[in-house]
């Protein structure tokens, strides 16, 4: 089951980030995925990991991995985001739709408090 959801409002940058306000809430720390004429944007800086062309969802490629791994250094450290990464990509990103989504910040801080109750 995907655990990204929902659209958002948001306004693209020029540097390819996007400023989001998920359901009206300024300042928050949601993830949010958009496409921008066909182009892969989110409100989280690009960490270079696999893809140097961008990311990217919808699958699980090398796009999807880097946008995870971004997501995870946004929340948590370096050694945490390298262990997790994949999994995150694929409970949240490869299943998120073409047109994106939000990826609510409070479910990632469980996903991650999950994860480290399995370690």
């Amino acid at each position: 089951m995907c655990k990204a959801s929902g659209s958002a409002t948001v306004s693209g940058q020029p540097d390819g980030v996007v400023t989001a306000t998920p359901s009206g809430r300024p300042d928050s720390d949601d993830v949010v995925c958009i496409r921008d004429n066909g182009t892969a944007r989110c409100n989280v800086p690009h960490k270079v990991r696999h893809s140097p062309t961008g990311i990217e969802w919808g699958y699980g490629g090398s796009g999807p991995a880097d946008l995870a791994f971004s997501i995870l250094i946004r929340f948590t450290d370096r050694e945490t985001a390298e262990t997790l990464y994949q999994d995150f990509k694929w409970d949240f990103i490869a299943c998120m739709p073409y047109e994106g989504g939000v990826i609510p910040a409070q479910t990632i801080r469980q996903w991650l408090e999950e994860q480290r109750g399995r370690s």
